[in-house]
């Protein structure tokens, strides 16, 4: 679980200055990997059975996690982190730290199948590994009886958005914050919805 904690880590950075994650969890990588890893087994959004994973050459190469929002959203994350050992009083902290990424985190339908963590060590371009992972995460969506999938990542993320743009996901919302592109180096993120 270690290779998909570090394309996690990595999923959590794409365009931005620093990974999302360095902020979550502070202290040195190895602890935010462990932290991913240990996340990976407790139910949540975060759950190793929310995760589709690309391989070449026997490596994992790119992931991508879906849930369905009404029974894994992101409330879930709270229950998780207390479920590895994490205090009320750390998730609050995490709250804190988080509050540019959560003002521009768009609002999801209560249906939605929420497609994130994508990412990649190898080029994200058409025909490489992350085209496939969202075709197979909108059939996940589909099986789930949601009405909607919603792909989310960072503004500025121009191959993310080509590659969904051939898939027929359209632009729904992108949320932006000054602080966050302060902070991050992007304006904020961007919502792109298809129909299931």
């Amino acid at each position: 679980m270690r290779e998909l904690s570090k394309l996690i880590y990595l999923a959590g950075k794409a365009n931005l200055r620093e990974s999302i994650y360095d902020v979550m969890f502070p202290g040195p990588v190895e602890h935010k990997l462990e932290t991913i890893e240990n996340l990976l087994g407790s139910w949540s959004w975060f759950h190793l059975s929310t995760f589709l994973v690309a391989e070449s050459g026997g490596k994992i190469t790119a992931c991508a996690s879906g849930h369905n929002m009404a029974e894994s959203g992101g409330p879930r994350l709270k229950d998780a982190l207390t479920e590895i050992g994490w205090s009320p009083r750390d998730s609050w902290e995490i709250v804190a730290r988080m509050a540019p990424l959560l003002r521009v985190e768009p609002d999801h339908s209560g249906n939605a199948w929420v497609i994130q963590n994508t990412g990649s060590i190898e080029d994200i371009k058409k025909g490489g590994p992350i085209e496939p992972l969202l075709t197979a995460m909108t059939e996940k969506g589909k099986e789930s009886k949601a009405t909607v999938a919603e792909f989310t990542f960072f503004t500025g993320n121009q191959a993310f958005q080509e590659i969904a743009e051939g898939l027929g996901f359209k632009v729904q919302d992108r949320t932006m914050d000054g602080a966050f592109r302060k902070h991050y180096g992007s304006p904020g993120m961007t919502m792109m919805t298809l129909p299931l």
